[in-house]
């Protein structure tokens, strides 16, 4: 039997990192939507976590860090640009590492950006620094393909919205927090990978037997299969 074409399947990889808040996204989370929509490229096609490259290779980047990253073409300085843009007042540290190039890249990007005038570099009241825009809050931020508000999905959403049902507790359940915000599932989830590989927050288990069943739909599964029920703020 002769093996259709994969081009199908390209365009839908393409599709899901146009629709992505960012250009790219670890090879796991794409084999696991990949997953959820295989009626929709040629079934013949077995997709892996260690075979995806080999399939759509020719269309995209990949790159290994603490994570392997698949990225959509797109200029290694607007790719930090848009990265700065999408959770403003990290650290330089932070942004780095949850980014697919270099730190020698990043740090040259990153000076680079702060000649030209785009982004500021506040000190906070630990004497660290963080980055921002330098732009209004409400300016429109261009990528590639798509134009997103800066102001969508940040970390100071996250973390009002946290802070508004923690109540004393220290910890919010993750359907509540998923809930409160209303985001996209895949935006919240990538935001909750974000934090917690940035040290920001914790993620724990909890105790289903008291939940629902949305209530546990609603969790977070991570990339070892563990649900997810419960997020702790680090610096409580």
């Amino acid at each position: 039997m002769i093996k259709k074409s994969n081009k199908n399947l390209t365009d839908l990889v393409d599709e899901i990192l146009e629709k992505n808040p960012k250009p790219y996204m670890t090879v796991v989370t794409l084999v696991k939507i990949l997953e959820k929509r295989k009626n929709e490229f040629d079934s013949l096609i077995d997709v892996r976590r260690d075979n995806i490259e080999r399939l759509v290779g020719d269309s995209f980047t990949f790159l290994k860090k603490r994570s392997k990253y698949i990225v959509r073409p797109c200029e290694p300085s607007e790719l930090v640009f848009n990265e700065i843009a999408r959770i403003q007042g990290r650290s330089p540290k932070q942004i780095a590492r949850d980014m697919p190039v270099t730190k020698k890249d990043f740090s040259r990007i990153l000076a680079v950006l702060l000649d030209e005038g785009r982004i500021k570099v506040k000190i906070n009241e630990d004497l660290e620094p963080r980055i921002y825009l330098n732009t209004p809050v409400n300016q429109i931020v261009k990528t590639e393909s798509k134009v997103i508000p800066n102001n969508q999905f940040t970390l100071e959403q996250f973390k009002n919205a946290f802070d508004k049902l923690d109540k004393g507790r220290i910890f919010v359940r993750i359907c509540d927090l998923r809930r409160e915000l209303k985001w996209p599932r895949e935006i919240f989830d990538e935001m909750l990978i974000r934090l917690r590989d940035d040290g920001i927050i914790q993620l724990q288990i909890g105790d289903v037997s008291t939940m629902t069943r949305d209530e546990i739909e609603n969790s977070f599964i991570d990339e070892n299969n563990f649900r997810m029920g419960l997020v702790t703020w680090n610096d409580r």
